[in-house]
């Protein structure tokens, strides 16, 4: 078991956890189609304080608040949301890159009211993550498609779904159990190829 009432898979082990809420931004990144050629644009869908579970075989997110992007540049302050209290969960094989980034937030009030210690930063250090929001599952999976519709963007040719964490500690574990999801995926696709080889060795040897 893992947080509040998770319970895990069989063969799953907890990896990393975070002692404390972190400031997570839910983000899509677009691709904007021009007159000559595409814009890359960053669109941040929503805020939340969530505490963090990494196991072998996935990210777990406790959200403890969350706080639409829309809200907070009216600034709105955290109220009550659906998603609070609920789990959303990433597969580890569909995470696609991972990476550290040193986001300029010097024209960002969204983050800087969102996290009050930034106020005066310039830059401040993430956790990028790009997944495949498919085979996701949770409430914020719902909220990140609906507000994502609501900015009505125009001309968008393809978007990529985005996790930023505030924190560098879970960079190392999750690059790892990356690594280790992929070569077990390897793994058993050799061992069905293998088997489905045997077998047609089989029926080949009956039919001699």
């Amino acid at each position: 078991m893992v947080g509040t009432f998770k319970k895990l898979d069989a063969g799953e082990s907890l990896a990393f956890q975070t002692k404390t809420a972190k400031p997570t931004v839910f983000a899509k990144g677009t691709q904007i189609k021009k007159w000559k050629g595409y814009e890359t644009k960053e669109v941040p869908i929503a805020y939340a304080m969530a505490k963090l579970y990494l196991t072998n075989k996935r990210l777990l997110f406790l959200i403890h608040s969350e706080i639409e992007a829309r809200s907070l540049e009216k600034g709105k302050s955290f109220g009550p949301s659906d998603v609070a209290g609920t789990w959303f969960e990433i597969p580890i094989l569909t995470i696609g890159d991972v990476n550290i980034v040193h986001k300029d937030i010097r024209k960002d009030e969204s983050i800087k009211r969102f996290v009050s210690s930034l106020s005066k930063r310039d830059t401040v250090e993430l956790v990028r993550l790009v997944y495949d929001k498919r085979k996701t599952t949770g409430k914020m999976k719902e909220l990140i498609d609906s507000a994502f519709r609501a900015t009505k963007l125009k001309k968008v040719a393809g978007a990529n779904d985005e996790v930023y964490l505030m924190g560098k500690e879970i960079y190392k574990d999750l690059i790892k159990q990356m690594k280790l999801g992929a070569e077990k995926e390897k793994i058993e696709k050799l061992k069905k190829r293998l088997k489905k080889a045997k077998k047609k060795q089989k029926e080949i040897s009956v039919s001699i």
